[in-house]
């Protein structure tokens, strides 16, 4: 397809979404062009895009989307590994901290029952409560890890 018909093909396609996808949207392409590849008109004129992640990576890629026109989230493909993003700034932002594998996710547990998500740039960030066990992952794979609640010890005087 000349480079002219995937650009229309492109600028139809941002034309039918809600004035929330389509910032996003833009920004998006504008800093990562490779979730054009990717992308989905989705109801109420909402969008997903995503890219695959690096060969060794546990996760199936990244994806950005809006739900309703009115909220956006970046999420692994793995249960559970989501964020919220409140604009345009932010996305980017995170965006590139996970790319570089700077950020990861980290999703807790408790009794095999997902609890929680937060974006940490180390394990060590991850900040769990008794019975929980914390699971990192990063874009490239190399970086994932689990983690468990640090034992108390208290010292006797």
């Amino acid at each position: 397809m000349p480079r002219g018909a995937s650009r229309s093909r492109i600028i139809g396609k941002l034309e039918q979404l809600n004035p929330l996808a389509r910032r996003m949207a833009l920004a998006l392409f504008l800093s990562f062009p490779k979730f054009k590849r990717r992308l989905e008109i989705l109801n109420s004129g909402d969008f997903r895009a995503d890219i695959r992640a690096p060969k060794g990576s546990k996760i199936y890629g990244v994806s950005v989307s809006t739900l309703h026109g009115e909220q956006t989230y970046v999420q692994f493909g793995v249960p559970n590994a989501f964020y919220p993003i409140d604009s345009e700034k932010e996305l980017l932002q995170i965006l590139k901290g996970l790319l570089a594998d700077r950020l990861k996710f980290a999703i807790k547990e408790k009794k095999g029952k997902w609890t929680d998500t937060t974006l940490v740039r180390k394990p060590g960030d991850l900040v769990l409560n008794r019975g929980e066990i914390g699971r990192i992952y990063s874009w490239s794979g190399s970086k994932d890890s689990s983690v468990s609640p640090k034992p108390n010890i208290r010292s006797h005087k």
